[in-house]
């Protein structure tokens, strides 16, 4: 017996919901064909927003704490660099310019903004190795390397032939109460002694030779080194201060015929 087939027909209020189900999905369809579109134009447009993609390609790009005169660099290292996530262009940048100290990547999505944060290293001095340039020394004792316009603070020198990456860092510390102190604009050079007894030794613009010893006491051997060099009231002459024994109580100066 052949079974007799029935037409079944859709209710209207289940036709139309899935009528409207359907151009939901179609409309949403078109916008996404059109924000691709849309993100594509921008990315071509705005070749910097396309160097960070990372699913916000629409964000804007900002560079916080990078001078004016470095910014154009660091602009055009990072539009060669297409497709990066931030947090993999902080990386390569980092490596890059050794110049930061860190550089920070953050998303701020209620800006619209993908913010790097750049934080700079402070030289000390201008680091060098049996007499040559070897580029300068930051304030945490890590030397680093940069374009020499971006550098242009008048610093001392120091030699850093032979330092152990703790004497870096001692030295380093004792530069930046140097810097600071009574002998700030008057330090030429500081360097290591031929034995750890000889300890360091600094070099006044003044001509005026120290035996610095080692590098405890910085700022007191600064105040009194300034105090003895103030009473000895000798113009034109060069001197040599020893303060090797200042642990002792004593600093010896003397004429340099």
């Amino acid at each position: 017996m052949r079974r007799r087939r029935q037409k079944v027909s859709v209710r209207r209020k289940v036709l139309v919901r899935r009528l409207a189900g359907s151009g939901a999905a179609a409309a949403l369809l078109v916008l996404g064909v059109l924000a691709a579109f849309t993100v594509r134009h921008m990315v071509k447009r705005f070749p910097g927003w396309r160097v960070l993609a990372d699913r916000a390609a629409s964000l804007e790009l900002v560079l916080e704490g990078v001078p004016a005169d470095q910014e154009p660099a660091v602009a055009a290292y990072l539009e060669r660099r297409a497709g990066i996530s931030p947090e993999e262009a902080a990386r390569q940048l980092s490596a890059h310019f050794p110049i930061y100290r860190s550089i920070v990547p953050r998303r701020d999505w209620l800006s619209r903004k993908i913010r790097l944060t750049f934080e700079p290293m402070r030289a000390v001095a201008r680091a060098r190795i049996l007499g040559r340039d070897a580029g300068h020394l930051s304030d945490e004792g890590k030397v680093f390397s940069c374009p020499a316009a971006w550098m242009t603070a008048e610093l001392p020198s120091i030699e850093l032939a032979g330092a152990t990456s703790q004497e870096k860092a001692a030295a380093a510390k004792a530069l930046t109460g140097m810097l600071q102190g009574p002998l700030a604009g008057n330090l030429e050079s500081l360097a290591r002694g031929g034995s750890s007894e000889e300890g360091w030794e600094a070099k006044l613009k003044d001509g005026t030779r120290v035996l610095w010893g080692d590098l405890r006491w910085t700022d007191e051997k600064s105040a009194r080194l300034r105090e003895v060099l103030d009473d000895a009231g000798a113009p034109g002459k060069r001197l040599t201060a020893d303060l090797r024994h200042f642990e002792d109580g004593r600093i010896l100066v003397r004429a340099v015929p």
